[in-house]
């Protein structure tokens, strides 16, 4: 009856909401000896329970870092050891040590209807990326479907979402990761604010098509006080910056020198202080236009590392 009692509690539990204390319970139960105590979890709880350390355990001999596929039972297996801290490394050891882009695509394929929640989980995503950096680019199709088909949004603004829509942007053509650019555009000002989704757009501003990042340098001059003034959005400009011409890196410097106000206000942090020595910098500021933004900025909170920085840059003629 106490059992029953618990089964109960545990479908319930699981009807209403996937909540921490269910995962805590399978963790519990995994860790246990007794794997009798799993029959009488629901099998919508058994499917979604963490593995034990004895199952993802390499048979005695095998070592900590297979040399082989089968040495310690990979193949079928890949998803079960992905989410254990033991068993993702001996995964990603199986895909630099396979012998072929076949066996390496088997494994990879294991993953199949998994992406999402790989991509969430702090072992399994290491996974993901071995395998998108060691498979072939065509066989990693599956990835961007499954992410697109969910959110690549969200996916981008996870901690370890977004590393996987980083390894897929370097690893495969613009035309294959299209649908996950085009999400990104979608929303582009607020993934470049947010604290994990800025990586994926500086990821598209460093390994995009040069049409992907003229789209990224549009946004900015669009909208530059809102990148500017933004902790993560800096970033962006940044980037911009290091990845443009001479020409259009001079324009958007002065652009943002000349933004009535901005200079003052970014100067009130040190990042933004720091940004506007950089527009100093790379855009080659005139000796006029280098007082200028030291008298604005002076009275800034930081404004002294503007004038501080404002002896060591180059200075072109003019007003």
């Amino acid at each position: 009856i106490e059992m029953a009692g618990a089964v109960h509690r545990v479908e319930r539990a699981t009807t209403l909401s996937r909540a921490h204390p269910v995962q805590a319970l399978l963790t519990r139960l995994a860790a246990r000896e007794e794997q009798a105590w799993l029959e009488y979890l629901p099998s919508s709880i058994r499917a979604q329970r963490v593995p034990s350390l004895q199952e993802v355990q390499p048979p005695s001999g095998a070592g900590e870092q297979p040399r082989a596929l089968g040495s310690i039972g990979i193949v079928g297996r890949v998803w079960l050891l992905a989410r254990h801290s033991h068993g993702c490394r001996w995964v990603q050891q199986a895909l630099r040590s396979a012998h072929s882009d076949v066996e390496r695509i088997s494994l990879a394929m294991e993953l199949r209807g998994h992406v999402l929640e790989a991509s969430r989980c702090p072992n399994a995503n290491y996974v993901l990326q071995r395998c998108i950096t060691t498979v072939p680019h065509g066989a990693l199709q599956f990835m961007i479907e499954e992410i697109t088909a969910a959110s690549v949004r969200q996916v981008a603004k996870h901690k370890y979402g977004c590393r996987i829509i980083q390894r897929l942007l370097e690893r495969c053509p613009s035309e294959q990761t299209r649908p996950i650019i085009d999400a990104i555009f979608e929303d582009l000002v607020g993934m470049s604010k947010h604290p994990y989704g800025t990586y994926v757009v500086q990821n598209i501003v460093a390994n995009g098509a040069p049409a992907d990042r003229a789209w990224v340098q549009q946004s900015v001059l669009h909208d530059l006080r809102l990148y500017c003034m933004d902790m993560h959005g800096r970033a962006i400009v940044s980037a911009i910056l290091d990845m443009v011409s001479a020409e259009e890196r001079r324009a958007l410097c002065e652009r943002l020198l000349r933004e009535p106000g901005l200079a003052v206000d970014m100067a009130e942090t040190r990042p933004g202080a720091e940004l506007v020595v950089k527009a100093l910098r790379d855009g080659g500021a005139t000796e006029a236009m280098l007082a200028a933004t030291c008298a604005v900025t002076a009275e800034a909170m930081y404004g002294h590392v503007v004038a501080e920085s404002g002896g060591r840059l180059p200075r072109r003629g003019g007003a």
